[in-house]
């Protein structure tokens, strides 16, 4: 049976801004998290594109932003709300904690291609062929910026 999924939109609330000021302002470091799990934005289907976070509010929040007018699923992995490119120095956004969020999620059950697309500044942490040969699913190294994503997608080179 699949799992919880949750929906998000691409606007952010006046609290999501709140959220943000407070973050970069590093009050309460450690609170500004987004639940690890599976979301959906707009109305994906199963050959909707799955796009990797981590569950740091601002890398989460600039990556929903940037998907406006996108049906897609977000997985977010428990970084210990630390950003995607830190968090890959130190291995919290690694290949164990994509591989396990995978199954927990059973995205296999959810969308009928094997890709997720891993952010840029991810792949320090990540094995593209280890988590091919442990979940089956084929990692696409996206854009070094979200907002990029868009014209990203356009290139075709997700459909490889």
């Amino acid at each position: 049976m699949i799992s919880e999924i949750k929906q998000t939109t691409s606007v952010l609330t006046f609290s999501d801004k709140v959220d943000h000021f407070l973050a970069r302002m590093a009050y309460k470091r450690s609170g500004h998290v987004v639940e690890p799990g599976l979301y959906a934005i707009g109305k994906p289907n199963r050959d909707a594109p799955v796009f990797i976070s981590a569950n740091y509010t601002l890398s989460f929040d600039a990556l929903r932003t940037s998907l406006s007018g996108i049906d897609g699923y977000i997985l977010v992995i428990d970084t210990d709300g630390v950003n995607v490119w830190c968090a890959a120095g130190k291995k919290t956004f690694g290949t164990d904690e994509l591989v396990s969020k995978i199954e927990a999620t059973k995205l296999y059950e959810v969308v009928r291609h094997k890709k997720i697309i891993v952010p840029q500044l991810g792949a320090p942490g990540i094995s593209a062929h280890e988590v091919k040969e442990r979940s089956g699913f084929r990692v696409k190294y996206g854009p070094v910026r979200a907002e990029d994503i868009p014209a990203y997608l356009k290139t075709g080179i997700t459909e490889e």
